[in-house]
């Protein structure tokens, strides 16, 4: 219900309405770019399948060995922070895989290149990364980005005897290889 002598109403309408459609689409992108960002990541680290992938190989190391022998040898110094244990035919750090056939056949249908065991606190794993006291011969790059990647698992009281399986993956996609890491908790039961 305007009145003609009312000139200015109609300016101030459209400004109100300006700044208030100007203002909602700066807060969809503000809102919306860390997304396609995150989207990016969760395509490399932590995928669906690879965090599945990590699973079976959690539960094959959890049902058919013994969790003292899995993580006996693991420290706090670079040289045992964390345990390679890829290689199912060989003894890593006094553990040997007692069902070689089926880790094999598990990394094989799964596309898994490396198995790494490692502390469930890895603040220290991500200072010494950061150091480059570890993975600095014969490891691919990824592997010290995704441990920048990762969240900061703190230790506390229950988690004393826990440990963390960091797996990485050579997956096929359109034609192009792509690495994909993942990491789960290996707790004793």
């Amino acid at each position: 219900m305007r009145r003609k002598s009312e000139k200015g109403f109609m300016l101030l309408e459209t400004l109100v309405v300006t700044v208030f459609i100007a203002t909602l689409f700066a807060f969809i992108y503000q809102n919306t770019i860390p997304l396609f960002g995150e989207y990016k990541q969760r395509m490399k680290y932590d995928d669906v399948d690879s965090v599945y992938a990590a699973d079976l190989f959690r539960q094959m190391l959890l049902a058919d060995y013994n969790y003292n022998d899995l993580v006996s040898g693991l420290g706090n110094d670079p040289t045992n922070i964390y345990k390679d244990i890829t290689d199912c035919r060989k003894n890593v750090a006094g553990f040997n895989y007692e069902n070689d056939d089926l880790c094999e056949a598990l990394e094989e249908s799964l596309n898994i290149s490396a198995v790494y065991l490692t502390h469930y606190d890895t603040n220290l794993l991500k200072q010494m990364e950061k150091d480059d006291q570890i993975f600095t011969v014969n490891t691919d790059r990824g592997i010290k980005t995704y441990i920048d990647y990762m969240p900061s698992y703190s230790a506390d009281s229950t988690t004393i005897n826990q440990y963390r399986l960091i797996i990485v993956r050579k997956v096929v996609e359109n034609g192009k290889e792509y690495t994909r890491y993942a990491n789960l908790e290996v707790i004793q039961s």
